[in-house]
């Protein structure tokens, strides 16, 4: 809900925040929806650099580093 927060996220490197909020959606969802504020703010950086963003949710579907629903859901909300 924190605006500034999200602000000071996106001024971040694509390249640099991408992979720990792919390890982000691993979160235990304890109802407050922790993965899908990840979700949210991926999709936010997919705004900013769409080619990295898509390029790293490809190669962390290789490497099963998040669950394959989540990834392959931002593939086709980017796209």
């Amino acid at each position: 809900n924190n605006i500034e927060i999200i602000n000071k996220l996106l001024k971040l490197e694509t390249s640099d925040i991408l992979p720990i909020l792919i390890e982000g959606l691993n979160i235990y969802e304890t109802g407050k929806h922790e993965p899908c504020t990840i979700y949210a703010l991926i999709l936010k950086f997919a705004k900013k650099d769409k080619e990295t963003t898509i390029r790293d949710i490809k190669k962390a579907l290789e490497k099963n580093e998040a669950p394959e629903y989540y990834l392959n859901e931002l593939l086709k909300k980017i796209k």
